[in-house]
């Protein structure tokens, strides 16, 4: 087993009673230096990640998954809204989540490209002297 160095760090007391309150919310964590490790492990993660920073945060999600993520914070089962998100998006990976919707849009692609192919093929637009109010006309065979 790896050898656990100690670590001193300072704080000021409103910080460390945000904490403690936090712990008091959420004792899966057992102490302050598990929690405290979690949280580093967590940003050095995120921050390493190629969709750190910025673009991270400018994820967009519903209303009731945001709602859905701020319950499951409150009731302890993720450090905060990175890491809920994190794990939703670990599990859609090992799902293969993002190669369904990939191949989801590919086919509603072609399924449009084939719509619009037919409509150009027995369709043509008859002007009426206006070019931005075409009539459209069956095309005769």
């Amino acid at each position: 087993m790896e050898k656990e160095e100690k670590l001193t760090i300072r704080i000021s007391e409103g910080d460390l009673l945000l904490i403690d309150e936090y712990l008091e919310r959420n004792p899966q964590f057992g102490s302050r230096s598990e929690f405290i490790r979690k949280v580093v492990f967590n940003f050095i993660e995120r921050s390493e990640s190629p969709m750190s920073g910025e673009t991270a945060r400018n994820i967009r999600i519903s209303p009731s998954m945001e709602d859905s993520i701020s319950k499951a914070i409150e009731r302890g089962f993720f450090v905060d809204s990175a890491d809920a998100i994190n794990s939703i998006l670990t599990e859609a990976e090992r799902q293969k989540v993002l190669l369904k919707i990939i191949q989801e849009k590919y086919e509603d692609k072609r399924a449009a490209e084939d719509i619009f192919a037919d409509f150009d093929r027995n369709v043509r637009p008859y002007g009426t002297g206006s070019s931005s109010n075409p009539r459209i006309v069956r095309k005769r065979e």
